[in-house]
């Protein structure tokens, strides 16, 4: 008896019947659904803008195959596209054998990154036709990709400056240099025109220092920034080889070049209705225009958007009530387990006691201390009808100035003092300095306090959990299985046009895993 199988066919042996490039696939082979999905996909527009003649172009809809699938099964580098385009049998079988070279590949993507995003769209209208997107829910969340940029290639004003001075010298030395090279040929030669072509160590410089001047350009426009918001403005750093991109905190520690990408995600389908790339580090700016952009890719209206703490904020909780979307989100700043984390246990001979709604002090557990060991904010009633804070004895705290915080978004704050807190017994628990008690509150807060009325209810907490199941898992998709943790191309557009590929990717494998498309790709 054998002990290992024996190969099925040498190198060297002749044969006569060989299978056909369909039959090299199983049936059930996704490529094979991914070609039928993308040949319904309408690229007329993109036909439009080959220009005809010289050497036959590769189409369009068999180059779009190409970087889709690339991206769904990891690879995304035009060179190893080239390489699988050649070798392996999926692609061979995707473009019947056509194998475009890393260049083409890449000069394609370049030139048509416009595109991408409508073919994006593309995807999202066969999931409406298809009856598998139905919009009644979206789950919005981002993440942070890295730029192609070194960790440690970032500069502030004062280096930028500094490298655009020796730039300009060495621009300055390449072309007396050349200058003295065209005046000793001249003597030699006679005088003539010459091709007004930049030598590559000139066009090398002056490219650099492109970079150089929209480095500095970033950097004074976030130091401004920085001081509108009242924030430092000093140190403010960019990276050089891809200004478009910014200095953001790492997930996995320290700080990296990055991109701020966003998606909303249809939660019947796991679908990506809208998308966005940006270089903000907060996340709170995008709720509006991925929900409008959903419904403009889909034409429905949403009923419900699912987002975590980072997009609650005033101008959202109004955006959505105006819309007539239901707001399933946490409250702002209010995460009750941290809060119960940093309470102080109850001090030892207080009696335990508790504010009664006309203020009157009852047995109790004890009143909500914060983590400072006073009184909690909300151990004090506001009272909106005469606009004052009671606190747990009954006494009043009026409204006594207010101010504008100096954020992106100014907002005006109400600060209230009580006026009885030299008598009162629970002073040291309430205002142990020689102050009196005083509570601030923003002139929206009666925004956020209805939102986290309603988010108490218990069937919104068990829909809340229901966006880490459904928009979560698509950045981990991405990022592992299609392996994008860092951006291939450089600057802004054409790492739009990338994540337009990523996540067209993701709705072919989604469209696959929902519809039997096998039986129709499947030909007789």
């Amino acid at each position: 008896m054998k002990k290992y199988i024996t190969p099925a066919i040498d190198r060297d042996q002749q044969t006569l019947l060989r299978e056909t490039l369909e039959e090299s696939l199983p049936d059930g082979h996704p490529v094979r659904s991914l070609d039928f999905i993308i040949e319904h996909f309408d690229f007329e527009k993109w036909e439009c803008e080959y220009a005809g003649g010289g050497r036959p172009a590769y189409t369009p809809q068999d180059m779009c195959k190409l970087l889709i699938y690339g991206s769904m099964v990891g690879i995304n580098s035009s060179r190893k596209l080239e390489y699988a385009c050649m070798n392996n049998r999926d692609f061979i079988w995707l473009l019947r054998g056509l194998a475009p070279d890393h260049d083409t590949i890449a000069s394609f993507r370049k030139k048509y990154k416009p595109r991408f995003k409508e073919m994006f769209k593309e995807s999202v209208r066969v999931g409406i036709e298809a009856g598998i997107i139905s919009m009644r829910r979206i789950a919005i969340d981002g993440s942070r990709v890295l730029s192609n940029s070194a960790r440690r290639g970032t500069a502030d004003k004062e280096k930028i400056e500094r490298l655009l001075e020796n730039i300009d010298s060495k621009i300055e030395k390449i072309l007396a240099d050349a200058a003295s090279e065209d005046r000793i040929e001249d003597d030699l030669f006679g005088t003539g025109e010459s091709p007004n072509i930049l030598s590559g160590e000139l066009a090398d410089a002056k490219k650099r220092k492109e970079l150089l001047e929209k480095a500095l350009e970033r950097v004074l426009k976030k130091a401004e920034r920085a001081e509108r918001e009242g924030k430092p403005s000093e140190n403010k750093r960019v990276p050089l080889t891809d200004p478009d991109s910014d200095v953001m905190k790492c997930k996995d520690g320290g700080f990296a070049p990055n991109y701020n990408v966003h998606i909303a995600v249809d939660c019947e389908s796991g679908m990506i209705v809208a998308n966005g790339v940006d270089d903000e580090h907060r996340d709170v700016e995008h709720l509006e225009k991925l929900c409008e952009e959903s419904m403009a890719t889909t034409g429905k209206e949403i009923e419900q958007v699912l987002a975590d703490s980072d997009y609650t904020s005033t101008e959202n909780l109004e955006y959505l009530d105006d819309r007539g979307i239901d707001a399933c989100m946490p409250p702002y700043q209010t995460s009750e387990r941290k809060r119960e984390k940093k309470k102080p246990p109850w001090p030892d001979g207080v009696p335990r006691v508790g504010a009664s709604v006309d203020g009157d002090l009852i047995d109790g557990p004890g009143l909500p201390l914060n983590a400072n060991g006073q009184f909690d904010k909300s151990a004090f009633r506001y009272d909106k009808g005469i606009n004052c804070y009671i606190c747990p004895m009954g006494h009043k705290l009026r409204k006594y100035t207010n101010r504008k915080r100096r954020r992106k978004h100014p907002k005006i704050q109400y600060s209230y003092k009580c006026g009885e807190c030299n008598n009162c017994q629970f002073k040291p628990l309430c205002a142990p300095g020689g102050h009196n008690r005083s509570i601030s509150r923003n002139a929206d807060a009666h925004v956020h306090e209805r939102h986290a009325l309603r988010m108490k209810d218990s069937q919104m907490k068990e829909m809340y959990k229901l966006r880490a199941r459904t928009v979560e898992p698509v950045f981990g998709i991405i990022k592992e299985a299609h392996r994008l943790r860092r951006f291939l191309t450089r600057g802004m557009e054409s790492v739009k046009a990338e994540w337009a590929i990523a996540s067209t990717a993701i709705n072919i494998r989604k469209l696959i895993n929902n519809i039997d498309f096998v039986a129709v790709a499947k030909p007789n």
